[in-house]
């Protein structure tokens, strides 16, 4: 039983000798049972079902695919695929080896692919958030630019650079992971431990001046996207304010419609961009505890010593909640949204065949005159966002 990497690379220098009272430190506790086998899986079924269930609704209806739902598609698709990735190492690791969080790999290739391939969506899934509040920055402070400059063709180039940025961001700080890293085992010699993994794996540096450019390189282009985004936002608001004034005095209840679903739309972007920066607050914060120590020359980080072998789940649940909580966002801010959601499952007869208990309903939009009608006037609203 273990991560298939042998003892072979052991030597005196990495070898660790464990006590029987320090053992349990080394071992999955049912806490961290509890938190890889329910936890875990309960957020990563949730993740998936939420994001494939707004990708769905784009799918099934066309006029929901407006120029900021092609950027908010792609948030769930990077959404999916983090927390695919984060449900598979955990699971993964468990399975594999009973000591905490060695990983399962056997070479540095696999450290390098898994890192390189996790953080394109990390990086993406913040350039994509950053997008989409810059989109609505543009379109509710500079509404007549916003006609000019973000057409469909733009949206498609801006989702284009936002994987780009990922991809970049990713390849720059693999060497900070990109080597695999084995410390020997010495389990106390009773029959207890017969059988255990000789061998704990981590991903570590190419060298150890890696350390020292890793963390800067994302935590200062993560707080310059923070300030941006926050100045968008209280710029949206302001923007909201002035259109409230514009509603009141509107004459026409069409002209109403459309405001309201614009400053829907807004106050929905708001809030989930708000969501997405708190819940990655803990990691960037965790992250930069370990440079300092790592600068400093700290050994023991004052977080870890606080709390224990607990701080990665202080870290991952945010995270975890990031990715699926967007769709949710949506559902309770946008009622164009709920709308939507319930036309796109909406089961009726097909035309021309009798009711059958055991036919199964299709999922249908419908199509009556009067129905058409009324989906491209929402469309055409829809499509001013």
């Amino acid at each position: 039983m273990g991560s298939g990497v042998t003892s072979g690379e052991c030597t005196a220098n990495n070898t660790h000798n464990i006590s029987t009272e320090k053992s349990a430190e080394w071992l999955y506790t049912p806490t961290h049972t509890l938190f890889v086998t329910i936890i875990v899986p309960v957020f990563w079924g949730a993740g998936v079902v939420a994001n494939s269930t707004f990708l769905f609704v784009l799918l099934r209806l066309p006029k929901m695919r407006s120029k900021s739902n092609i950027l908010l598609a792609n948030l769930a698709l990077a959404d999916l695929w983090q927390i695919s990735f984060y449900a598979g190492i955990y699971l993964w690791m468990y399975l594999a080896s009973p000591v905490l969080f060695s990983l399962p790999f056997v070479s540095s290739a696999g450290c390098m692919g898994f890192y390189a391939a996790f953080n394109v969506g990390y990086f993406s899934s913040v350039a994509l958030v950053t997008a989409v509040s810059l989109e609505r920055y543009i379109a509710l402070c500079h509404p007549m630019r916003h006609l000019t400059i973000f057409s469909r063709q733009q949206a498609y180039k801006m989702v284009g650079i936002c994987w780009m940025v990922g991809l970049v961001f990713s390849c720059s700080i693999v060497p900070g992971s990109a080597i695999l890293n084995v410390r020997c085992l010495q389990w106390p010699d009773v029959d207890t431990f017969d059988g255990f993994p000789s061998v704990s794996v981590s991903c570590g540096s190419v060298h150890p001046w890696v350390g020292y450019y890793i963390e800067p390189l994302v935590l200062i282009p993560w707080l310059v996207i923070v300030i941006a985004n926050i100045y968008m936002f209280v710029e949206i608001v302001r923007a909201l304010n002035k259109r409230r004034a514009i509603a009141d005095a509107a004459t026409t209840g069409a002209h109403l419609r459309m405001l309201q679903v614009r400053n829907q739309f807004a106050i929905m972007l708001i809030i989930n961009g708000a969501v997405f920066f708190i819940c990655q607050t803990p990691i960037r914060f965790v992250n930069l505890s370990f440079w300092i120590c790592f600068v400093a020359g700290i050994p023991d980080n004052p977080l870890v010593a606080i709390s224990g072998n607990y701080i990665s789940w202080i870290v991952l649940v945010p995270q975890l909640i990031n990715c699926l909580v967007n769709p949710l966002i949506y559902g309770v801010t946008n009622a164009n949204y709920r709308a939507a959601l319930h036309q796109a499952f909406q089961c009726r007869r097909q035309p021309g065949r009798a009711p059958s208990t055991q036919q199964p309903c299709a999922l249908v939009i419908r199509n009556s005159h009067a129905d058409v009608e009324n989906h491209q006037q929402e469309a055409q609203t829809v499509n001013q966002l």
